[in-house]
């Protein structure tokens, strides 16, 4: 109940949030010659160069390798950027919070929209890509507007929990890079899971992230939906992260001014 409430707060206020993600895009892309299409062109600078190394040089035979790593690559910069970002926000934006009687968690939440902003106009362009390599996807792009929001949620959750968290262990800020880097090397994006070791393959299946990851590969690459027992832990997952995120967001936030 005190989430609903809060969330109908954070809905009366939409306005405000507007006004924080027309900020974040300015901010982002002012004085930019090439703009938003950043969004597109990073995640293929970055396709290019995991393909060359891991096929060229690292010798893994993948069918299909750069967009097996496109695919993987693009849901999981949103994961990232969004994270980074969520959790320096309340700390970088304190004039905000001083000044304004708003909902806290508007802050974190305008940046996560922004990049979702970002991740959907970059994943929208890309689409044709996989399109044109496999047009049988046509039949399964549906199911994208039911495991986006899914993980969207997921990413707001953990977001909401990190931004929180860092206003009283500022340490925290240095530690996300680690933190992040860790996770994309135990994600599944440029290797299959069967090229793990048995004994740690353990290590995948309790990583949320590579659920996320192969749902929108099955999809992507194969036009495929995995089986339920996968969207099942998918929609755990992110009700269960967004719920603690969210209650601990709130649980804390009347100590916020004080420790900032």
């Amino acid at each position: 109940m005190v989430l609903l409430k809060r969330i109908k707060i954070v809905f009366f206020n939409r306005e405000m949030l507007k006004n924080l993600i027309k900020k974040n895009l300015r901010s982002y892309y002012v004085n930019s010659l090439l703009g938003i299409s950043w969004a597109i062109i990073i995640p293929l600078i970055l396709m290019f160069v995991l393909s060359f190394i891991f096929q060229n040089i690292l010798k893994i035979e993948i069918e299909n390798f750069p967009l097996y790593v496109l695919s993987g690559l693009i849901p999981f910069m949103f994961f990232a950027s969004s994270l980074t970002q969520a959790a320096n926000s309340l700390v970088e934006n304190i004039y905000l919070l001083r000044q304004f009687n708003l909902p806290k968690e508007i802050i974190p939440l305008s940046i996560i929209i922004t990049n979702f902003l970002n991740f959907l106009l970059g994943f929208l362009v890309l689409i044709p890509i996989f399109v044109l390599s496999n047009p049988r996807i046509l039949l399964s792009l549906s199911f994208l507007f039911f495991i986006i929001p899914i993980f969207s949620i997921f990413v707001m959750g953990i977001s909401l929990f990190f931004s929180a968290l860092n206003v009283f262990f500022r340490d925290l800020s240095h530690l996300l890079g680690v933190l992040i880097m860790f996770f994309f090397w135990i994600t599944p994006i440029f290797y299959k899971e069967e090229m793990i070791p048995t004994q740690y393959r353990w290590i995948i299946d309790f990583n949320p992230l590579s659920i996320y990851i192969n749902l929108f590969r099955n999809i992507l690459l194969n036009g495929r939906v995995r089986e339920f027992k996968f969207i099942s832990f998918s929609l755990l997952w992110a009700g269960l992260f967004f719920f603690i995120g969210y209650y601990f967001f709130l649980r804390t936030e009347s100590n916020f001014l004080k420790r900032i």
